[in-house]
């Protein structure tokens, strides 16, 4: 649908109805994410710890995903959305005495009873922990880390563009490598600590010259 120029035209026009405005992060930095990609990562580790080896039917694992994706603020307070009708609580019961519809619930059970407890403290860290300032100017060299590469492998880049935030730091820059452009955030890039000491050195002109290659 997203190649068919009406579609696309549609979606836009229903979303700027309700003042929908996308911001994206830069590739590769979940980190950017904060409290929702902190959530993620702990939702998968425990959805993963809940369902393990199991085979479950397709309803099975959407029914499972759709109550994991609507827990609300209310669960803090009585384990469950205020609207919703009182479950048994299976979390102590043989799975062999189960049948499917329970065997779900007492899954969902379990994962907000870990999940619960993991998140807060993930909230509590990421509330107390401030932004690490990074100096950087552009046109300096440094190193792209790359997960899909051994640190031998990993490209040299020049930054290009600083892209500050609202509050002064700069989180993301664009570079450029032999490769193309990117933009990325500065927890992906490595500065060379010896780049300054010849940065004026016939070297040091050859040694940038390699990333325009």
């Amino acid at each position: 649908m997203f190649h068919n120029r009406a579609d696309v035209e549609n979606i836009q026009s229903s979303l700027a109805a309700v003042r929908i405005v996308w911001h994206l992060i830069p590739p590769r930095a979940p980190n950017f994410g904060g409290l929702w990609e902190a959530a993620i990562k702990v939702a998968k580790k425990h959805l993963l710890r809940q369902v393990g080896s199991s085979s479950l039917y397709y309803e099975d694992l959407v029914t499972t995903l759709a109550q994991i994706e609507a827990l609300t603020p209310g669960h803090f307070l009585i384990g469950a959305p205020m609207m919703t009708l009182p479950d048994p609580d299976y979390k102590e019961v043989p799975i062999n005495r189960l049948g499917r519809y329970e065997l779900i619930q007492q899954r969902t059970q379990h994962f907000w009873n870990c999940w619960t407890n993991e998140y807060l403290v993930e909230l509590h860290r990421y509330t107390t922990t401030d932004p690490k300032k990074v100096t950087l100017k552009v046109d300096q060299i440094v190193i792209l880390r790359d997960q899909l590469l051994p640190p031998v492998r990993w490209p040299l880049a020049r930054i290009e563009t600083l892209h500050p935030g609202e509050d002064g730091i700069t989180r993301v820059v664009t570079i450029r490598t032999a490769a193309g452009n990117f933009k990325r955030s500065v927890a992906m890039i490595c500065p060379l600590p010896f780049e300054e000491e010849y940065s004026s050195s016939d070297d040091a002109t050859s040694f940038k010259d390699k990333i325009d290659e």
